[in-house]
């Protein structure tokens, strides 16, 4: 059963939806932005029964994951980055609380998840032996570095936090057996957003639900998503 964190941002929501329309089960998960607020993000959440994710406790991303595998293994797990990184243009500008609260929401938070995820996925490879694709981890970037000149720097460096672990993880982490399936925007020329708009998020969402569904991966791999293109061809 897919499980789709960050199912409260546009892409996610379009890949939770096309994953029901093929009529699969799928867990919706969304992020509370502090755990004071939990009962607000799930009136907002894509529909009742989503369970909320604190990004800042690791304590939250192991009991999430636990939560997730009670019953059985994960077959899939798509993890979605959040954009919503709303702060002062000069760093200056930026308060002490509001640095911690973006490390701890937009950097933190992705090492205590996946962590959690790929041992989740290292002790199902250890009892089946790799008999089948389940702890499969897809990530989706939301945003491209440089892409636009006036980014903020605490945007800035969230983005290229998140980038840097992610091409560590899709060198590193080994191939036998289900892997990390990393999707990204394709890189924009200065001054232009890949993912400007709606549709295009919608594209890019039915990009990696077709790129999944085809059977992607028996390893690593990383999938560059074009306006216009719906899936890379299968070799």
């Amino acid at each position: 059963m897919p499980v789709i964190v960050g199912a409260e941002t546009q892409i996610g929501a379009a890949i939770l939806k096309r994953y029901r329309a093929a009529g699969q089960a799928t867990t919706a998960v969304v992020r509370s932005a502090y755990a004071a607020d939990t009962q607000g993000a799930a009136s907002q959440s894509p529909e009742s029964g989503s369970r909320i994710w604190d990004p800042r406790s690791p304590l939250a991303a192991r009991s999430l994951v636990m939560e997730l595998t009670v019953a059985e293994p994960l077959d899939l797990c798509i993890v979605i980055e959040d954009p919503a990184v709303a702060l002062p243009q000069r760093l200056h500008e930026a308060h002490l609380f509001e640095i911690d609260r973006v490390i701890d929401e937009h950097v933190k938070s992705y090492l205590f998840l996946l962590r959690e995820l790929l041992r989740h996925r290292a002790e199902i490879k250890q009892l089946s032996g790799d008999a089948n694709r389940r702890g499969q981890v897809a990530v989706v970037r939301t945003l491209v570095a440089g892409s636009a000149s006036t980014t903020p720097p605490l945007n800035a460096c969230a983005a290229a936090a998140f980038g840097g672990l992610m091409n560590a993880l899709a060198n590193s982490v080994d191939t036998s057996g289900p892997g990390l399936v990393l999707f990204e925007p394709a890189p924009a020329r200065s001054g232009e957003e890949v993912l400007n708009d709606a549709p295009v998020r919608t594209a890019y969402a039915e990009f990696v639900f077709d790129t999944l569904e085809a059977g992607a991966s028996g390893g690593n791999a990383r999938h560059r998503f074009r306006p216009g293109r719906r899936r890379l061809p299968l070799f």
